[in-house]
């Protein structure tokens, strides 16, 4: 999973600071965007700049709106898995989405400013 460090524009949609990119970019397209240093890998140090142990200061917590704009359950439980709930993808769709909503709720109610 891929998270934009600036904003990017694809032939489907426009991606801003902290959006996950979807799945329409190629291999090459993701190599050249790490060169850039205008995404990094979630979970693991950006390619430059960064000292190693870099953790990302927050979590990037979506709303409704862009949980659903998800194509896959793949791509809900790798979300899921970036801000540390297990979501399986064992559940429907829907069961995924308020399970993550749920989470993300009370993570902005137990964190001010979110």
């Amino acid at each position: 999973m891929y998270v934009a460090v600036m904003n990017i524009k694809s032939h489907k949609r426009r991606y801003k600071k902290g959006d996950i990119l979807g799945s329409e970019f190629s291999e090459d397209d993701i190599w050249r965007f790490l060169d850039m240093g205008a995404i990094f890998s979630r979970g693991e140090i950006p390619v430059f700049g960064i000292e190693e142990g870099y953790e990302p200061e927050e979590n990037v917590l979506l709303d409704e709106s862009d949980l659903r704009k998800m194509k896959s359950k793949r791509e809900l439980a790798e979300y899921g898995k970036s801000i540390g709930v297990d979501v399986s993808e064992e559940f429907t769709k829907e069961e995924m989405i308020s399970a993550l909503l749920n989470y993300i709720e009370e993570e902005r109610d137990n964190v001010p400013g979110l």
